[in-house]
């Protein structure tokens, strides 16, 4: 959730049923959107324990072959309705196509599927939850359209963003795991597969700023690192880049606003970026040689991260960035909104592509104090994914970032995994793939539950 959040710290171990609101204190952001998991985590649960892993009426997600005029299955169709992952649901309110065609549309999250290869594979379902912000939502800046985020009375400014359920119908092939035809799948097995596609080791990280000061002999000499010393509360993101392993290439990015500086696009003419809209503050503003993002409606969607750019010249008076390089995203399709966000690495040494490589075992500043580590395992080596992220909230009153801690004496940070992103998967049927084109769905695995009504 790329938003401008105080801090994100719902934890379902808690146990906590509901946020009480006590006369005459401060509102916090923290505390709304706290009770607003609370709730999604309950109403999740809830179904989860009455359907299972996945399931949901008759209709939702199917999917079938239709025939093209020589008879033949070439196009496979995702059925209109509901289904349930792990409690998530998931909509299609039309029939929808892998990959679009005819008039029949596309995905409307996965906009380029990859076309498979001819052999059998297995159609899975994927949903997951992405952040929306207001100048996403309002494309092209239109706050007067009646389905703004933005309130047009207010005159521009952003309120509220928005936590949008997506999902993604995908083909991987069985080959390599002698994935048959006819094949049905249990919990187990589909668990077993999956994490075979998708490793549980998606890496470890720490985070501090206040550490035990050097005993130099001085009592007046405290290390000029062991306190957060920036003057403003702040929520870091440590955000992959680059997913796989480290050996392999792995790479990080850092925002100290949680990714949240991000300014709409009007116009992208070689280098030259015109923006919408710019800060003015100073908090938010860009300056000459930041490191800079330009994502469009398919960021946060699976797809590679986008490249990164640094800014070589900016001026405020027009709000013209121009950067070390041409983009490759273009402005000119008005219903793809693009936007320019700051990441605020740019100062961390030996950048590769404009990214920081990620090294583990081995502790990294990101600013005023704060750094960061990420454990390796020899046994399971953690495979980093593109998209993962952690979140850092530094405190100016403690003079430290808000991190779980061992129960040691030292009180040494723990390495926990990533925050996000929760993906969640659901297999939807196996398909056979002709060298000649020809579709056909060999086995539904999908889970249907009748209403109440209908078993009445």
């Amino acid at each position: 959730m790329k938003g401008d959040f105080s801090r994100i710290r719902f934890d379902p171990l808690h146990r906590f049923s509901r946020v009480l609101v006590q006369q005459g204190r401060v509102t916090l952001d923290a505390d709304a959107n706290e009770q607003q998991a609370i709730n999604l985590h309950l109403l999740r649960s809830l179904a989860a324990d009455l359907i299972g892993r996945h399931g949901g009426p008759q209709g939702g997600f199917v999917v079938t072959s239709e025939a093209d005029a020589e008879g033949r299955g070439s196009e496979l169709v995702i059925g209109a309705g509901h289904y349930y992952v792990d409690g998530w649901l998931c909509e299609n309110p039309a029939p929808t196509g892998y990959r679009g065609f005819g008039e029949t549309p596309g995905q409307p999250w996965f906009r380029d599927p990859p076309k498979a290869e001819p052999g059998v594979h297995l159609a899975y379902l994927e949903v997951w939850e992405r952040h929306v912000s207001a100048a996403e939502a309002d494309r092209g800046g239109d706050i007067a359209a009646p389905d703004a985020i933005r309130e047009v009375a207010l005159d521009g400014p952003d309120t509220t963003s928005r936590a949008q359920v997506v999902w993604q119908v995908r083909l991987q092939s069985g080959a390599k795991f002698g994935l048959a035809p006819e094949q049905s799948l249990s919990d187990e097995e589909w668990q077993k597969l999956s994490e075979s596609w998708f490793p549980a080791a998606r890496g470890r990280m720490s985070a501090k700023a206040a550490e035990a000061p050097v005993d130099t002999g001085d009592p007046c000499t405290v290390s000029p690192r062991s306190r957060y010393r920036g003057i403003e509360n702040q929520l870091y993101r440590v955000e992959i880049r680059r997913g796989g392993t480290a050996a392999a290439g792995a790479s990080l990015a850092w925002s100290r606003e949680n990714g949240a500086v991000t300014l709409p696009v009007a116009q992208i003419a070689g280098a030259r970026v015109t923006l919408a809209d710019a800060w003015r503050d100073e908090r938010f503003a860009l300056a000459t040689g930041d490191i800079v993002e330009l994502a469009d409606d398919s960021a946060g969607l699976g797809a590679e991260a986008s490249p990164l750019y640094r800014i070589i010249a900016y001026d405020p008076d027009s709000a013209t960035v121009t950067l070390d390089r041409s983009p490759v995203e273009t402005s000119d399709d008005p219903a793809r909104p693009v936007l320019l966000r700051r990441w605020d690495h740019g100062v961390t040494r030996s950048l590769v592509d404009h990214e920081v490589p990620l090294v583990e075992d081995s502790w990294l500043t990101l600013e005023d104090g704060i750094t960061i580590r990420f454990d390796s395992d020899k046994a399971s080596p953690a495979t980093y994914r593109a998209g993962d992220y952690w979140l850092i909230p530094a405190r100016v009153a403690l003079g430290d970032v808000l991190w779980p801690r061992d129960g040691t004496a030292a009180r040494a940070p723990r390495a926990i995994p990533p925050h996000g992103i929760e993906r969640h998967r659901a297999p939807l049927a196996i398909v056979m793939i002709g060298g000649d084109g020809s579709i056909k769905v060999t086995r539904d695995l999908t889970r249907r539950f009748r209403s109440l009504v209908e078993l009445s």
